[in-house]
């Protein structure tokens, strides 16, 4: 199953080093950083974490299991 970790680069809550290293111990995990972005991306910054979403979702669509 395709896993997108999303982290914000000032995220105070979830550094984006946790973010990195939870990507890393789930094998094939794409990281998405959003530059600049708080713990409350989905507030703040909701046109960029939408992006970020749909661009995941889109690549994976077509793409069989496995």
């Amino acid at each position: 199953m395709p896993v997108h970790v999303i982290g914000g680069e000032r995220d105070i809550l979830v550094p984006v080093w946790k973010s990195r290293e939870l990507a890393e111990l789930i094998p094939g995990a794409e990281l998405t950083v959003l530059e600049g972005a708080p713990h409350a991306m989905n507030l703040e910054r909701p046109e960029e974490l939408t992006d970020a979403v749909l661009r995941f979702l889109r690549a994976h669509l077509d793409s069989p299991p496995g």
